[in-house]
């Protein structure tokens, strides 16, 4: 079964790395994007209002996005890099179900 992998993250925690590194050293098994839809994902209102987060799911830019992912999910896994998806997490649950993945990214402070 393919996986939809995303990295919950902080900002400034070596996102552009991993995505990097994932991109160079599975290329042939994995669909690797570093904050593909930016700010689309709205993480602050989401985070601040439940309502805000049902009604994104219809939103032009992240629906095309979702669905492109799920089109992925039928050849290979999927994974995205970057901290806007943090508030998206029971909305990826929903859409996703059993193949999701949330990873916790966080930044070292040295």
């Amino acid at each position: 079964m393919h996986t939809a992998t995303f990295f919950i993250t902080t900002a400034r925690s070596g996102t552009q790395w991993v995505s990097r590194s994932l991109k160079t050293l599975y290329s042939d098994r994995l669909v690797v994007e570093h904050e593909p839809v930016k700010y689309a994902y709205c993480p602050k209102r989401c985070l601040r209002d439940p309502g805000a987060l049902e009604k994104l799911r219809s939103d032009p830019v992240v629906r095309a996005h979702l669905d492109a992912i799920h089109a992925i999910l039928q050849h290979r896994s999927y994974v995205e890099v970057g901290f806007p998806a943090f508030a998206l997490a029971p909305l990826l649950l929903e859409e996703f179900g059993s193949r999701l993945r949330l990873v916790q990214l966080v930044r070292h402070p040295v």
